[in-house]
């Protein structure tokens, strides 16, 4: 598997060496994952590698996936790309229920505008005068 490609944001990465003593495991773990497609590692003109955020959340879920619950590196890498699916999903979701709400409440205050106006244009309204001297 070809490495990630430079034109990637370079902002806020970290060396392999850096990636391997924060989590606790070997560079050539790191190589070997890549190796299997589990990460695309971004790497600089000069040949370093250079591991996002994302890339350490993705093996910190992979540490767990393996460590807690015995999944093999196959098995962690569809569960990771499920759950990246369904965050995807719930997002496009958050992205519609408030558009709905938005048109809901543009309907509301039509509905609201609509409810002040009189039942009888003003110009067809005839005013019927009250007489109160034939009540005394």
């Amino acid at each position: 598997m070809m490495a990630g490609k430079v034109n990637r944001k370079m902002e806020e990465t970290y060396t392999i060496g850096f990636v391997a003593r924060e989590l606790g495991i070997s560079p050539s773990t790191l190589r070997y994952y890549e190796r299997e497609g589990f990460l695309e590692p971004l790497v600089t003109e000069s040949g370093v590698r250079r591991y996002t955020r994302e890339d350490i959340e993705k093996l910190l879920v992979l540490r767990r996936l393996r460590e807690d619950l015995g999944v093999n590196l196959a098995g962690a890498e569809v569960i990771y790309e499920m759950r990246r699916k369904m965050e995807l999903m719930q997002e496009e979701m958050n992205r519609f229920v408030e558009e709905l709400v938005r048109g809901v409440r543009q309907q509301l205050r039509r509905m609201e505008a609509e409810v002040q106006k009189p039942l009888i244009p003003s110009e067809r309204r005839t005013i019927i005068p009250v007489d109160d001297t034939e009540s005394a």
